[in-house]
Parts: C-alpha cells; sequence; structure tokens
C-alpha cells in the first residue's frame, strides 16, 4: 500500500505488482522474481519500486545479476520509498546492501540453529508442540516449555489405547478420534482461520510414529532435506509421556504388520530350516525386530526365533 501510494504521488507508471513470499536467501525458488526479470528483459517493464533493496534479493547470485542489468541499462531504475539507483551510480552503494542481507540471513540462520540446539540441550522441543500437548507463552522468550493439552491429550491417549489392542485399523481409529470423541485442531491466533478441524489421516499415522510421546524428541538440524533420515537424532525430553517405551514398541510393530513401514530388505536367518522344535517337530522360522533403548537414545536389533 506505501508503494501504491508512492506511485501515485510520483507519477509512476505501474505495469505489475507482483507478490513473493518465497524466501530470497536460496537461488532459483522464487518463481515470482524469474517472472519479473523475464518482464523487464522483454521489455514490459524498465523498473522495480520496492520497499527496501533487501526484497529484491538474499542471496548473490541473483543480487549479482539485479545489479548487472541495472549497469547494463536493461533496468533503467530501482526504486524505494527512500532512494533511486541509476545505471550511472555507483554500484557500490547497491551492492553493500544487497551483501548485508545476504550477510544477516547467513548470521540469522546461525543464530536460530543455536537457539534451537540450546532448547534442545534442556530437554524442550524447540518447536510446536504436537496434538495433545500445548507450548506456555508465559515465560520469557527461548524459555517456554511444553505441557499437557488438557483437552485433547486424553482423546490422543485413547487413540494409543485402540492402536494397542490390534482391533482397529488407522483409519477406524481416525473415525472415533473425529467423529465419537469430537477431536479438533487447536484453534490459530485470534483472527486466523487455522485450527478448530478434524485430525488428517497423515497426520494420524505421523503421530503413532512420533517419538515424542514416549518421551524423546526426534529433530533436524541443518543439511538437506534429502538426508533427513541420516541425520535426525533423539533426545530425552522432560515433556511428560503419553505412553511408555514398551507401548511405543508395540506400535510400531502392529503398524507393521497393517503394512507400514514394513522392510523391504530380505534377511537371511542362520540355522533356519535346519534347526526344529524339540516338542512338537516343526521347523523354526526367524523375524528381525528393532527395539528402542531410552537410556542411550537407539534403537538395537534383535533376531527372534
Amino acid at each position: 500500500e506505501v508503494l501504491k501510494a508512492y506511485a501515485k504521488k510520483n507519477s509512476l507508471e505501474i505495469v505489475d505488482v507482483m507478490y513473493e513470499e518465497k524466501s530470497g536467501k536460496t537461488p532459483g525458488i522464487r518463481a515470482i522474481f524469474a517472472e519479473m526479470i523475464r518482464k523487464i528483459e522483454a521489455g514490459k517493464a524498465n523498473g522495480i519500486l520496492v520497499w527496501k533493496l533487501d526484497r529484491i534479493a538474499r542471496n548473490l547470485l541473483e543480487g549479482g545479476r539485479v545489479i548487472d542489468m541495472l549497469q547494463n541499462g536493461v533496468i533503467q531504475e530501482i526504486r524505494t520509498p527512500e532512494e533511486k539507483h541509476l545505471p550511472t551510480d555507483n554500484v557500490y552503494s547497491i551492492a553493500i546492501q544487497l551483501c548485508g542481507a545476504n550477510q544477516y540471513s547467513r548470521d540469522l540462520s546461525v543464530n536460530v540453529k543455536r537457539g534451537l540446539k540450546d532448547k534442545l540441550n534442556k530437554g524442550w522441543l524447540p518447536t510446536t508442540a504436537p496434538a495433545g500437548y500445548l507450548n506456555t507463552i508465559i515465560e520469557a522468550r527461548g524459555e517456554n516449555y511444553i505441557i499437557k493439552d488438557p483437552e485433547r491429550f486424553p482423546i490422543i491417549r485413547k487413540a494409543w489405547d485402540c492402536m494397542l489392542t490390534g482391533e482397529f485399523t488407522v483409519d477406524q481409529i481416525l473415525e472415533k478420534l473425529n467423529n465419537e470423541w469430537g477431536f479438533r485442531t487447536r484453534p490459530g491466533r485470534k483472527g486466523s482461520t487455522r485450527g478448530g478441524k478434524p485430525m488428517a489421516r497423515s497426520t494420524l499415522y505421523r503421530l503413532f510414529t512420533n517419538p515424542f510421546y514416549m518421551g524423546m524428541i526426534e529433530y533436524h538440524l541443518g543439511g538437506k532435506k534429502s538426508n533427513y533420515k541420516q541425520e535426525a537424532k533423539l533426545v530425552s525430553g522432560k515433556h511428560e509421556t503419553m505412553v511408555s517405551v514398551d507401548e511405543y514398541d508395540q506400535v510400531q510393530q502392529i503398524l507393521g504388520r497393517d503394512g507400514k513401514q514394513r522392510p523391504t530388505e530380505h534377511h537371511e536367518y542362520a540355522f533356519t530350516g535346519i534347526i526344529r522344535c524339540g516338542r512338537c517337530g516343526g521347523t523354526i522360522s526367524a523375524t528381525s525386530k528393532e527395539k528402542f533403548i531410552k537410556s542411550t537414545g537407539k534403537k538395537k536389533p534383535y533376531t527372534l526365533y
């Protein structure tokens, strides 16, 4: 709105108003930014009106491209409510501002990760609490913790109880959760349309495989998303557990028998086909199982005959 008022006051012709929601930190992910560049290169516009220069780019690749287009006159003007940048101007000013925005993003990333690690070291989940729990908002920034959600904690526990019986599918439990027990997600902030909705099927599956409910926090800090499984770690949390380690392991087995999370590799077990039961004479079969050891935060494999 400020830019529209500025354009009207200064008699600037606005060819298009473009809203970019994706971060300018990483090059190549902003489709709206790329479309803006294409329109300028095609001669449909000759300048950019922007709130601050760091809204154009916070990475050196795209920032350098904009500077190059300005120097070569493809972009004839970049304007903010406070300043103008023309092809004949010294590029130091705009380069310093864009480089400063890039460094700010890098520093912010480091500081955020440090804060997350500090929260984890204290035994608290540094993100939004899962269903059945609440984040407190009464402490100083970074010192809030996680408590039971008095309304939803008992309902989620009932869902675990149903799963532990082995008599219900996830879809059947979801039906009970939403329609019989009246589960609804936490409401969002005032004025937000988020929250107050039934639980989704995928959310319930994630819930049943989330070690948070047995007192462990699984986290992933840094690295590529494709490496999530390799880089995910578990730490012991201080929040109140909903299920025991044995109950959690039992549900993982049930999900495996249900065709979910079933290992795809083929195991070769020693002595199968050779040894037999001393009582009935039947052949002995074998299976693999992983049990979570809370004291070490790791899974230990077992072979059961």
